[in-house]
């Protein structure tokens, strides 16, 4: 494993759905093939963001589970409580740091090409999603200043951790 696997192991280096706000694609195409129509029931072309909608969403799974094949109610039911924990998640003040965090870290993701290193990582913790890690391997020590200053400069969420190795 070379120098930054190593350091990059440690932190989350993909995007992750965090936020869950409507019932998949996929299982709004079953419920298509059942003969629901999609378009014509608002709770299901909306996004859940509060317990009213959450309300509605689940009177409506209740109402057409005769409709639902074997395996797709249980299928909707268990979107429902994602979408419904995830909603409860985005409420608490964790939930919205971690968001912010995640947030942040996908701009800079995008916008790293703007640094002359290229191999540099941004990611969240894997032990504590609260922790922001910014690390890679740099050709030489007066670059780890300049890749400081440059995340300093767009406003972290939370104060990162820096990892950094030279090669």
């Amino acid at each position: 494993m070379d120098k930054l696997e190593l350091l990059k192991s440690n932190t989350i280096q993909f995007s992750i759905e965090m936020n869950k706000f409507r019932l998949s694609e996929t299982l709004l195409q079953d419920l298509e093939e059942v003969g629901i129509q999609v378009e014509e029931h608002e709770i299901l072309n909306v996004d859940i963001t509060d317990k009213e909608k959450l309300k509605c969403l689940k009177s409506f799974i209740i109402s057409n589970k005769e409709k639902l094949k074997i395996g797709l109610y249980e299928l909707c039911l268990e979107e429902y409580r994602e979408i419904k924990d995830d909603n409860k998640f985005r409420n608490t003040k964790d939930g919205q740091l971690i968001i912010e965090i995640e947030d942040w870290v996908q701009k800079m993701r995008d916008n790293l090409s703007q640094i002359d290193e290229s191999r540099i990582f941004i990611g969240r913790s894997l032990f504590d999603p609260k922790v922001l890690i910014i690390g890679g391997v740099l050709k030489s020590g007066d670059d780890e200043s300049k890749i400081i200053n440059y995340f300093e400069m767009n406003k972290p969420p939370v104060l990162p951790e820096y990892h950094f190795k030279t090669e």
